[in-house]
């Protein structure tokens, strides 16, 4: 089954913060900002920061699996939330994006959005040349496919096992470099030891 976004999930905006976000370790939530997102769309955590949150309506705090999207960028992935601190809310720079069909899971759903074809929808649908800037309605427009939920769990278990075996291989290169590094020393400086 084909279908658009706005069919499965409500798009809205980050919390519309006022000025600059003050750190505030007392403060009544966590913001999720451009500089938490890794390259590969993972979110950095421990580069949360704590602020005050504050709105004349009720805030739109962030659930567990809820999909974060940049809307401009040189690069824009989709994020699913599966840690979540309590009270956190992103910033105006991105697409929250909440699934509404039971039909879809967001882990496939944000699998989706990362894929080529999306990646080209933007590509061509963005303003900007060298850093892309989406509209809502571009990301409300977004075509999707919903397979069952079987087959959505297979794609979702092999994607996890593909992400998993890539972090093997970064430690496995991680650990050889330093090898080499304490084989290095020990021959050009022999009066280095090795540690490890």
């Amino acid at each position: 089954m084909r279908t658009t976004l706005k069919a499965v999930a409500n798009v809205s905006l980050g919390h519309p913060f006022r000025g600059k976000i003050e750190p505030d370790k007392y403060g009544n939530g966590n913001v999720i900002q451009f500089k938490n997102i890794a390259e590969d769309g993972g979110l950095l955590w421990h580069d949360v920061q704590r602020t005050q949150v504050k709105s004349r309506l009720e805030v739109n705090w962030l659930q567990l699996g809820d999909i974060i999207l940049p809307n401009r960028g040189a690069r824009i992935r989709a994020t699913c939330l599966l840690n979540l601190p309590d009270n956190t809310v992103t910033t105006p720079h991105f697409y929250n994006i909440r699934v509404c069909d039971p039909c879809i899971d967001p882990l496939f759903l944000t699998w989706q959005i990362n894929q080529k074809p999306t990646q080209r929808y933007f590509e061509k649908t963005a303003e900007g040349s060298r850093q892309l800037s989406l509209r809502k309605s571009i990301v409300e427009d977004i075509e999707i496919v919903i397979p069952s939920i079987a087959e959505q769990q297979s794609i979702i278990n092999i994607y996890a096992a593909a992400q998993r075996e890539k972090e093997i291989y970064t430690e496995l290169l991680q650990n050889r470099a330093t090898h080499l590094d304490c084989i290095a020393k020990h021959i050009l400086e022999p009066s280095q030891t090795c540690k490890g």
